[in-house]
């Protein structure tokens, strides 16, 4: 089958889902069609049409029933629906990524989204601030830190509730951030978090384990370096696919625990 006739049968799937809905039930006479569908009977006619070209209806002595690859059809046009549904609840959030980023349709799959705006700049983050005190183990990737609340609360799953935290840190942002949070950083470390440092990380990511499962978060910036909103999904698909993308990431990234320990060790101590 050729790229053409592969394009008008998903069009045929799309625009006649309802009829396959409909037939997948029971097998239904054109009236019926009609009255349940709340269309034409030329409507009718041709969307029953257009099926059995494809193979996907027959008529039979109680009226037009599915084939066997109709029903398959069906399926797959749920799927291929509910996939469009889900790529377009995200794809805001998801703007403001590069086209070359690993991103991957398991993230978007019963995924939600929430947007940032002026009036509601912090509110997308909330979910992720809430995931840092419910997880165990928690795996991060920072190419910003758009707001200090989201690090202090790390900070408080680390040192008061022992959460194990890794922190995959772009260049830029943790030469920002480790010089005036150097004594809380490394203090840190001696409670089991680790900060990698790497370039390159597309977009935030935080994949956390709780009681009830993975949660996954990925968190968008603007070039500026604005929150622009957070994907969420907890399906174990989406959660593999987290993984993948932070072992990617860590795979080039250095341990610097130990640089951690040794600036602090290495200030002198102010005298009283």
């Amino acid at each position: 089958m050729g790229r053409d006739a592969v394009s008008d049968l998903v069009r045929t799937l799309c625009n006649r889902h309802e009829f396959l809905v409909a037939l997948r039930v029971a097998p239904r006479e054109k009236r019926a069609l009609v009255e349940t569908l709340g269309v034409s009977r030329s409507t009718v006619d041709r969307a029953l049409r257009e099926l059995a070209d494809e193979g996907l209806v027959a008529r039979t002595d109680r009226g037009y029933r599915l084939t066997s690859t109709g029903r398959l059809a069906a399926s797959l046009t749920d799927a291929m629906l509910a996939a469009a549904g889900d790529l377009r609840a995200v794809a805001e959030p998801l703007r403001a990524v590069s086209s070359d980023a690993p991103l991957d349709l398991r993230l978007v799959g019963g995924a939600t989204a929430a947007e940032a705006s002026e009036r509601v700049r912090s509110r997308p983050l909330s979910e992720v601030r809430d995931l840092f005190d419910a997880a165990s183990r928690v795996y991060v990737l920072a190419p910003v830190i758009s707001q200090p609340r989201s690090f202090d609360r790390l900070c408080e799953a680390v040192l008061k509730a022992g959460t194990d935290v890794e922190m995959v840190l772009e260049a830029s942002l943790a030469e920002q951030l480790f010089p005036p949070n150097a004594d809380r950083i490394a203090t840190m470390v001696d409670e089991g978090f680790t900060p990698l440092v790497t370039t390159g990380v597309p977009f935030g990511l935080v994949l956390g384990e709780t009681d009830d499962g993975w949660e996954t978060h990925v968190v968008t910036y603007g070039d500026d370096g604005e929150l622009q909103g957070v994907v969420s999904n907890d399906t174990p698909a989406a959660a593999a696919w987290a993984w993948e993308t932070y072992q990617r990431y860590r795979a080039d990234a250095a341990d610097v625990s130990d640089a951690v320990r040794s600036e602090r060790q290495g200030r002198p101590v102010a005298s009283e």
